[in-house]
């Protein structure tokens, strides 16, 4: 089933798929949190909400991070390491730029290193492909709502110089 706000459906993603997919999030969050155009106020269109309900490009970015630390220390978990956690909250755009573009290189590594069998065995319902699809997901739609809090932050004229 597709998701409603992204469209992406996960369920024919198969194990080098998210691999490619985390690898490229790393490159791809880089330009809505790092690029801006001249005369700009990165910080004040990054942190922008909308509402008092909605969250700021920056807070969406950092979720996704947090859902990427989540299956990272999943993974990790059953595979018997260590976990590697969530990073600080509060953090600047290009801290969390940073740590997401590290934590999804290294979430595509950890995954890489699987022996194939590893991808079917499941605990409490959700396999380890299940868990990479959840990855490639969070990615996926973060990208989406991360430009969409963008663009509406430029129509309202946050971040103007």
């Amino acid at each position: 089933m597709s998701c409603p706000t992204c469209g992406l459906d996960t369920s024919a993603t198969l194990p080098g798929d998210v691999v490619a997919a985390l690898r490229s999030f790393a490159r791809r969050y880089q330009a809505p949190l790092t690029r801006f155009l001249p005369g700009e106020d990165a910080e004040a269109l990054a942190t922008w909400r909308p509402g008092a309900d909605q969250p700021s490009a920056l807070e969406l970015a950092a979720d996704v991070d947090a859902t990427l630390a989540e299956v990272d220390d999943e993974v990790s978990r059953r595979a018997g390491g260590a976990p590697t956690g969530a990073g600080p909250e509060g953090e600047g755009r290009l801290a969390v730029a940073e740590r997401l573009s590290a934590r999804a290189l290294a979430l595509a590594e950890r995954f890489e290193a699987l022996e194939p069998k590893a991808w079917n065995a499941a605990e409490g319902g959700e396999s380890v492909l299940d868990l990479g699809r959840r990855a490639v997901h969070a990615g996926h739609h973060g990208l989406l709502v991360v430009g969409q809090a963008l663009r509406a932050a430029r129509q309202a004229g946050a971040g103007r110089a």
